[in-house]
């Protein structure tokens, strides 16, 4: 790669090399010899040492095909089971392990059996890249998509496999198998290709003459434009600026002047009798007739377009052959064509001889004759335009000034030399150019070369010149004062360009800022038109379409309805200046987007002109493309969030619809088993049976009742029902309630308290501190193999008062621990432990709202268990 490759280039290059190359041998029709190519070269790859296996391959019975097997290693099919039917497919994990170097896998547009990993074996050969495995395939050109309607409209046979065209177009290598029709015809009539009971069929339907040959045109087309973009690519990858003349492109650089649109013309008739691309562009004026050259250059950019021109540009003004050298080598275009008459006709072959010996230069005829309307006796003898009445202005003030200037020198005749007095005189000069234009300054340079030449020349008071020298002076001095008043009007002009160019990207630049921080379609809307309204001086209207595609046009009275709709059906500008309805005050503009039209853009300007600027247009238009894409983003994420909520609100009802089957029907169905067994035999049952089953059925009724207190107080947190009572309470006397209860409800649960004596006082809600503390616990006792040691230890450190419970348990699950504080998640699923997955949420959420901590962590000892962490803040007491 060259030294001025770019970053992007860079990366680029380098996720290639660690990507599998994919090859496609493309053909026009079935039997080209695709496959048998494919083999062919197959082995002529194992004969030279690299490792070549085969994973799919379709031979159609074809014996010529089948030969070039030969001793290639094949990969097994994977037998896959579809409505009681086994089928034969690709195996992919096989091929993956493999590791071949170069992997053959026929039939590119193939649909997988129901159940594959990928529904498409393109899919499969994407995967494969991406594990650096090199792919062979082969493709016909009716399973292109975006050729699949056109192939199907000539041959009247739908395919309904397709490849996507992004797919096609990554190949590294693109092999053309191509032959004549009537070579294809033969080889069918041969048996070649089907079988003898096929052959008949086949050429009275797909296998016609001209449909063979349609398809292999449109085979060479396509393999051409992939041509094209494979050495444009090449040509940026290496930073080749020379101009390579594979296409032949063309270049057209139009004057501002009015045979501009002979001049496009011609170089339209140039590129259809080429067939190449074409781009019209013009050097921006800043000179004396700037504007009338710009409404020119417009309107011949503007015919460009509507001709069918790839692309026009505004070039800027100054070092004219260097930015349009620089564009042709840019967009690769050999040939540079402009008109036979003009500044340009005259130095472009110059230009392009010294600088650019790979361009040719090309001359058009073009119209001497300016296309001016004429005029009436009246409209002549009317009153002066208002840039004469200013220039008219200006000659009087800068002759007065001229003539103050030597009423004031005059009294220093023989103190000042002659060459400080032109000084002044030239500076006159260029500040009546900078303010007033080229005309005045032209007309300043004369009057203060006469002024100077009656008063300081001798013989004084006349125009006659006693010394020779002088005439050389005032020479001089007349083509300097010239060439400094064309000079400050061309930066003047150049300052002004600029600076118009400079608002517009800041304009741009401050529309994407305020566009991409909008998330609801009114404020996107509203932004919009407060900021164009801005820029363009216009009205500005969207007409948007409704959940069912139709337009709902607003009512403004420069808002067609109809002219809308025509728009946005055919995705065309409309309305003003356009070849839709010209005279329509407003401009339809479609908003584009890369999914669908997402509306139209109605633009009207406020006062009459004749069209907007070539630069206002595009700006334009990007503004458009801006809104479009806004608009698609705001509605595919109000679509993803939509579709989020819709997924969490269904799996937080199977989750709850899953906990309430089994936690809260387990100990249902254990109580009523209970409470039949006692009604069935109380008679018979001893006291101590009794009083066992009692006990079961007040530990499930309170296992119900504790599952239905934790969803209440969950759900009463969510709403924010649940208020924090803050009180002075003793964290040892909860320690010890919550002990008591535990061992109350687990007899065998083995509890030992480490309480530090200086243990203070905090303020917290006693009821809810020990409802989290007491979930922690039971956690720690349904997780504990039976009469397991919990410790219970409770210190002071750094300001904060800490509780670390301690169980023998199963340790921390394989879940990231931010999860299990989640609601209904279960370290260990739904097994024989009972549980809600709630504990651990209610104990987060009081803890975290007397901002405190919670945590779990394995222990340190390096025995099996989890140490719950709970660290609370010590307020004054």
């Amino acid at each position: 790669m060259q030294a001025n490759t770019t970053a992007e280039q860079w990366l680029q290059h380098a996720q290639a090399e660690q990507r599998g190359k994919l090859r496609i041998y493309f053909g026009a029709v079935a039997g080209v010899g695709k496959t048998y190519r494919m083999l062919k070269e197959a082995q002529q790859a194992q004969a030279a040492g690299k490792r070549v296996l085969i994973g799919w391959v379709e031979t159609h019975q074809r014996a010529d095909t089948a030969a070039q097997l030969g001793d290639l290693p094949r990969l097994p099919p994977r037998a896959c089971e579809y409505q009681g039917r086994l089928f034969d497919e690709f195996d992919l994990d096989a091929a993956i392990a493999a590791q071949p170097e170069v992997l053959i896998v026929d039939e590119l547009a193939h649909s997988n059996v129901h159940g594959s990993r990928h529904p498409k074996r393109w899919q499969d050969i994407e995967e494969l890249l991406q594990h650096g495995i090199d792919v062979w395939t082969a493709l016909n050109v009716q399973h292109l998509e975006s050729l699949n309607d056109v192939i199907s409209t000539i041959t009247g046979v739908n395919i309904g496999e397709t490849v996507p065209d992004a797919f096609f177009s990554a190949a590294d290598e693109l092999v053309l198998v191509d032959v004549t029709a009537n070579e294809l015809l033969h080889r069918l009539q041969s048996g070649k290709i089907y079988g003898a009971h096929k052959i008949k069929q086949a050429q009275q339907h797909f296998f016609r003459p001209g449909n063979l040959l349609s398809l292999r045109e449109i085979a060479l087309r396509k393999t051409a434009e992939i041509l094209e973009t494979d050495v444009k690519h090449y040509r940026q990858l290496h930073a080749i600026d020379t101009v390579w003349a594979t296409d032949a492109g063309l270049l057209c650089c139009i004057t501002g002047r009015s045979g501009d649109d002979d001049l496009v013309r011609g170089a339209a008739r140039l590129a259809a009798q080429w067939h190449c691309d074409w781009h019209v562009v013009w050097a921006e004026n800043t000179g004396l007739h700037a504007h009338t050259q710009q409404q020119h250059a417009q309107a011949a950019l503007k015919l460009a377009e509507s001709l069918g021109a790839q692309h026009t540009a505004v070039l800027s003004s100054g070092k004219q052959a260097e930015h349009l050298i620089a564009y042709a080598r840019r967009h690769n275009l050999a040939r540079v064509a402009t008109g036979k008459h003009g500044y340009l006709a005259w130095r472009l072959p110059s230009w392009l001889r010294r600088h650019a010996p790979d361009l040719d230069c090309v001359l058009l005829s073009q119209a001497r004759h300016s296309h001016k309307p004429t005029t009436t006796a009246s409209q002549t003898a009317s009153k002066p335009a208002p840039i004469q009445r200013e220039q008219i202005k200006g000659m009087a003030l800068m002759l007065a000034a001229a003539l103050a200037l030597t009423t004031l020198l005059w009294p220093f005749t023989g103190r000042f030399d002659n060459s400080n007095v032109v000084m002044l005189y030239l500076l006159l000069v260029m500040l009546a150019s900078a303010v007033f234009g080229r005309a005045v300054g032209i007309f300043t340079s004369v009057v203060t070369v006469a002024l100077f030449d009656f008063a300081f020349v001798e013989p004084r008071f006349s125009f006659s010149v006693r010394d020779v020298q002088y005439l050389a002076t005032l020479a001089v001095m007349l083509v300097v004062s010239m060439v400094i008043s064309q000079l400050t009007l061309y930066l003047k002009n150049r300052a002004r360009v600029a600076h118009q160019r400079e608002q517009r990207a800041i304009a741009l630049f401050d529309f994407a800022k305020a566009m991409s921080g909008l998330l609801e379609q009114d404020e996107i809307l509203h932004q919009s038109r407060k900021l164009m309204q801005q820029e363009f001086q216009a009205d500005i209207h969207f007409v948007l379409p409704n959940e069912h595609e139709q337009l709902q046009c607003p009512h403004a009275p420069h808002v067609d309805a109809a002219l809308a709709e025509w728009a946005y059906k055919n995705r065309q500008e409309a309305g003003l200046h356009t070849h839709t309805l010209p005279e329509h005050p407003s401009l339809y503009l479609p908003l584009q987007a890369p999914i669908r039209i997402r509306g139209v853009l109605v633009l009207t300007p406020k006062t009459q002109q004749e069209g907007l600027e070539a630069e206002k247009k595009r700006q334009l238009q990007v503004y458009a493309n801006l809104i479009a894409l806004t608009l698609e983003r705001v509605h595919f994420a109000t679509v993803a969030s939509a579709a989020m909520t819709e997924m969490e609100t269904e799996k937080m009802r199977n989750t709850l619809l899953a906990t309430l089957s089994h936690d809260l029907r387990t100990p249902l169905t254990a109580m009523m088993g209970e409470a039949e067994y006692v009604q069935t035999y109380h008679d018979r049952m001893s006291a101590a049976d009794l009083d066992e089953s009692l006990q079961a059925l007040h530990l499930s009724a309170q296992n119900v009742w504790q599952f239905v207190s934790n969803l209440l107080e969950i759900a009463r947190m969510e709403s924010g029902q649940l208020q924090i009572k803050r009180q002075t309470v003793a964290m040892a006397d909860i320690l010890a309630e919550c002990v008591q209860q535990l061992q109350h409800h687990h007899p065998s649960a083995h509890v030992h308290t480490d309480i530090a004596p200086d243990l203070p006082d905090i303020k917290a809600d006693a009821l809810l501190l020990s409802h989290a503390v007491a979930n922690l616990l039971e956690n720690s006792v349904k997780y504990s193999p039976s009469a397991a040691d919990i410790r219970i230890r409770a210190y002071v450190e750094a300001e904060m008062l800490h509780m670390d419970i301690t169980d023998a348990g199963q340790g921390l699950p394989d879940l990231p621990t931010a999860d299990l504080f989640k609601k209904f998640v279960r370290g260990n699923g739904e097994g024989a432990v009972a549980g809600s997955g709630l504990g651990l949420a209610i104990g987060k959420w009081i803890v975290e709202a007397h901002h405190g901590r919670i945590a779990l962590y394995p222990r340190s000892d390096g025995q099996r268990g989890t140490v719950a962490h709970i660290s609370l803040p010590i307020e004054p007491v």
